[in-house]
């Protein structure tokens, strides 16, 4: 996270320090789902198509609803819990609710 820094010395009544003011960048999210839609963590979201799980044999349906998604550091996939279990999906699977 980058930040800006500004020194002011025209402070509120001509003060003789100077003061300093920090500029964040706001994080904006930039995962989105098949559709284009924005998506946040906590959110729910439904299977576009039946997927197989690597390693658990076992076939997510279509239609199936995921919720509480947790955002990953990469923009294509999310975290989530599917019946007690933890996977990581690809967003070009999943349509926001």
């Amino acid at each position: 996270m980058a930040a800006e820094f500004q020194t002011d010395t025209k402070g509120p009544g001509n003060l003789s320090g100077s003061f300093i003011l920090l500029k964040l960048p706001m994080e904006t999210s930039n995962v989105k789902d098949s559709n284009g839609n924005i998506l946040n963590d906590g959110d729910s979201v439904t299977l576009i198509k039946s997927l197989k799980v690597k390693g658990g044999g076992v076939t997510l349906k279509q239609g199936t609803l995921v919720k509480k998604i947790r955002l990953t550091d990469d923009d294509k996939e999310v975290d989530c819990k599917i019946d007690g279990m933890s996977i990581v999906l690809k967003t070009e699977f999943l349509k926001k609710r």
